[in-house]
């Protein structure tokens, strides 16, 4: 029951985070509140469900499905953070402005 509560939960959010951004009215810090709530309930639902006495001990669907959703859920999570954060942009700015130059520089020989 878990498992199921979990996946349409996750399904909702995604679908309202979908909805939002294609409307123009998404916002970084919901998108990021959005996927760390969702690496939460994927945590607690591959911790339930794989380990002791849970429904899924045995590896099957289910046990993949539930580690899948935990994997990538913070996969998710960790790109919309580095987003919010702004981490990798201004990486990827400096190396575009060093080639810009370097591009420059070799006109110049």
């Amino acid at each position: 029951l878990y498992g199921l509560s979990t996946g349409i939960v996750g399904l909702v959010v995604s679908f309202l985070i979908s909805l939002f951004s294609s409307l123009g009215r998404d916002s970084a810090l919901i998108t990021t509140v959005a996927g760390f709530v969702m690496a939460v309930l994927y945590t607690l639902c591959a911790g339930l469900l794989t380990f002791d006495n849970g429904p899924a001990t045995y590896v099957g669907n289910h046990y993949f499905s539930a580690w899948a959703g935990f994997f990538i859920s913070f996969a998710v999570f960790g790109s919309v953070l580095k987003e919010f954060l702004g981490v990798g942009a201004s990486q990827a700015g400096a190396a575009s402005a060093e080639s810009a130059e370097s591009e420059v520089q070799m006109d110049r020989i």
